[in-house]
């Protein structure tokens, strides 16, 4: 190399990400590296990196640089890392640990504290055992916080699981909130892959209704080999998986797991119940005082209609064939109240309705060639 009294030096940084409406929730497992974390939220790799190496007053420099090289070496921080790694992924996200061996008991007892906080997917990124996974499944789908889990595998044949000790049987099928992820490389700690975080980093910077969660690109990881029949029978047992298709990895469905909905009006579901709660909130807040007449009614139905016309500008509504969006919002004047929400200062008849905008998945194509 020619002589210079130039010198180039080179920071590999990570991008901001993007303000997302929800940020996921990494769950880890607390061990001789990573300390017992009851909740924390991180808007960068470094600063998570500093929460794991939890630096000690008596360390000295030497004593922290290691802490903090033992830090990027965990699975929770390679976790994030592969999560940064997706265009477009969140900005932030939380961090909640629990002891090693836990039960689901000890995961509620870690979680319940923060199920109002910001966070909806629910991501264990330690090597959970697969009852544990179910167990986690199960609780999320009867939260009433409208939560998701997502959670990956390397086997296709784990779609059901036996709890002896409740003597009751697991399906993955039977989870609407849970998102499974298949990939054969995963589940030690010595992986490169990182399947569910990768997806994650690739979707949950995203609005609802801005994304399908099918043929979504993901960055940092390979795909996998399977047959149409051989995918079409891992989606039949609730698992998506990352594949290849025109030259991209790609999630290779937008299904959840149990295969009746779609994930995307999921989220356009639990962003409207979010908005339509927030908004009619702030109605009740902001007004001195609103009304039990048809001037307080239309308050409350002004604040339905402006969730809506939202949702209309995200996409998330769909458009009739005369280009109008789809969706009704109605709250029937003082006439038709009962006299009894009226003494009890309830108004309990608006209603709105809506058709989620679909999305195409597959396309067929028709070719007429003269020779």
């Amino acid at each position: 190399m020619a002589l210079s009294d130039v010198t180039v030096k080179v920071n590999l940084v990570t991008s901001v990400g993007v303000e997302p409406t929800w940020y996921p929730l990494l769950l880890a497992e607390n061990d001789a590296v990573v300390p017992a974390i009851s909740y924390a939220e991180c808007s960068s790799l470094e600063q998570l990196a500093v929460l794991i190496a939890n630096y000690q007053e008596r360390d000295d420099s030497a004593a922290r640089k290691k802490k903090l090289a033992d830090a990027k070496k965990t699975r929770l921080y390679l976790s994030a890392y592969h999560m940064f790694l997706q265009e477009n992924h969140p900005n932030r996200f939380a961090v909640c640990t629990i002891p090693a061996n836990a039960t689901m008991e000890d995961a509620k007892t870690a979680l319940e504290p923060y199920l109002d906080k910001g966070w909806r997917q629910l991501v264990p990124v330690y090597n959970c055992n697969l009852l544990f996974c179910f167990q986690l499944a199960e609780y999320i789908e009867n939260l009433e916080q409208r939560k998701m889990l997502f959670f990956e595998g390397n086997s296709p044949q784990a779609y059901s699981v036996e709890d002896p000790e409740n003597s009751r049987k697991y399906q993955l099928s039977d989870y609407t909130r849970t998102v499974a992820v298949y990939h054969p490389s995963c589940g030690t700690f010595e992986d490169t892959q990182y399947p569910v975080c990768s997806v994650i980093g690739a979707v949950a910077g995203k609005a609802p209704g801005s994304i399908n969660y099918r043929n979504m690109i993901v960055n940092g990881i390979a795909p996998v080999a399977l047959t149409e029949e051989e995918l079409e029978t891992l989606h039949t047992n609730g698992f998506m998986t990352l594949v290849e298709r025109a030259g991209d990895v790609v999630t290779s469905q937008g299904k959840s797991a149990s295969g009746e909905r779609y994930i995307d009006t999921i989220d356009i579901e639990d962003y409207v119940v979010q908005q339509l709660i927030y908004v009619s909130q702030k109605a009740l807040n902001v007004n001195a005082i609103v009304p039990y007449n048809n001037d307080g009614i239309s308050i409350l139905e002004n604040a339905a209609v402006s969730v809506m016309l939202d949702c209309c500008d995200k996409g998330m509504i769909a458009k009739t064939d005369s280009n109008t969006y789809a969706y009704e919002v109605n709250y029937p004047a003082i006439g038709l109240v009962p006299e009894e929400d009226i003494a009890a200062r309830v108004y309990k008849l608006g209603t709105v309705s809506f058709t989620v905008q679909g999305a195409i998945d597959k396309e067929e194509i028709t070719v007429d060639m003269m020779l």
